[in-house]
């Protein structure tokens, strides 16, 4: 009975710290959101270790996960100029991304690690490894959602409070003075 209530309290004690370890880490990363990446095109061709979207807008979608739900149109450029910038960035850790359109109709979906984004002529390219799904494959109506990154290396490329702004002059985002409760 007594080895009982000692390996009771022992697994008791773990419980608690663990409780406490995830409640801790849960708690600091409510404080740096991440922000993932949505690129719509007319078509993406993966051949040849090269993903080319064709027909792509100067702009992508931005946005955060929970709790803080912001989401923002970007230009392109801005995703290219933080690829190699901050404390995580994409070309020490390369992102994930999920290539998704139709092919014959038919919809399609890849998983793909990317390297290397180029803007030129109205195209955008990146170095793949395919990592699920067929190569060597043309999808129509297309977008690529791409892996996260921490809100904080935003920070540390355009600077806190500063505002990403359009080809307009519109604000489009300000990096660094979001919380949990903007925007919902």
């Amino acid at each position: 009975m007594n080895i009982s209530i000692r390996l009771f309290g022992a697994a008791a004690a773990v419980a608690f710290c663990s409780t406490s370890a995830v409640a801790q880490s849960s708690d600091e990363t409510q404080m740096k959101p991440k922000v993932l990446f949505v690129q719509h095109a007319d078509e993406v061709s993966l051949s040849d270790g090269t993903l080319t979207l064709t027909g792509v807008n100067n702009n992508l979608i931005a946005f955060t996960d929970r709790p803080f739900r912001v989401a923002s149109v970007v230009p392109t450029a801005k995703l290219i100029e933080i690829w190699n910038k901050g404390n995580d960035d994409f070309a020490e850790d390369p992102p994930n991304a999920a290539v998704v359109g139709e092919v014959d109709g038919k919809a399609t979906s890849l998983i793909v690690e990317i390297t290397n984004p180029q803007m030129a002529d109205g195209n955008l390219t990146f170095n793949y490894v395919i990592l699920e799904g067929q190569d060597a494959v043309t999808l129509e109506k297309s977008y690529v959602v791409i892996d996260e990154t921490w809100w904080g290396d935003l920070d540390s490329v355009v600077g806190v409070g500063d505002d990403l702004t359009g080809q307009n002059g519109d604000t489009l985002l300000t990096i660094g003075n979001v919380s949990p409760t903007d925007n919902q």
